[in-house]
C-alpha cells in the first residue's frame, strides 16, 4: 500500500481513555491519587515477582538434616575399611556418592 505526501495516518484510541485524559490537567489532588494509586500496583506486583522467584528457587533446593554436636555443618569421615580421614569437611563441599 502506497500513501500520498498529503494523506496522514492517525492511531485511534482503543477502549477507553486515560483517567489522566477524562480528569484533565487542573485537577492535582486527582493526579497524585492516580500516582499513588499506579505506586502500590507496582509494589504488589513486585512483591507478587519476589515470592515466585522465591518459590522457584526453593523448589532446588537440598534438604540438609544435622546430627547433633557436628558443628555448623561439619562432617568428620572414614575410608569405606574404617580408617578416619583426619580432616573435617564441610556439608557445602561434600556430594552424595552412590557405589
Amino acid at each position: 500500500m502506497v500513501l500520498s505526501d498529503n494523506s496522514s495516518i492517525f492511531p485511534l484510541e482503543i477502549g477507553e481513555p486515560s483517567p489522566r485524559l477524562l480528569l484533565g490537567p487542573e485537577d492535582a489532588t486527582a493526579e497524585r491519587n492516580l500516582i499513588d494509586e499506579v505506586r502500590t500496583e507496582a509494589h504488589l506486583a513486585e512483591l507478587a515477582l519476589k515470592q515466585r522467584m522465591s518459590v522457584r528457587y526453593n523448589e532446588g533446593m537440598v534438604k540438609r538434616h544435622f546430627e547433633v554436636d557436628l558443628g555448623k555443618g561439619a562432617y568428620e569421615l572414614e575410608r569405606l575399611n574404617g580408617c578416619k580421614i583426619p580432616k573435617s569437611w564441610n556439608a557445602a563441599n561434600l556430594r552424595r556418592f552412590y557405589p
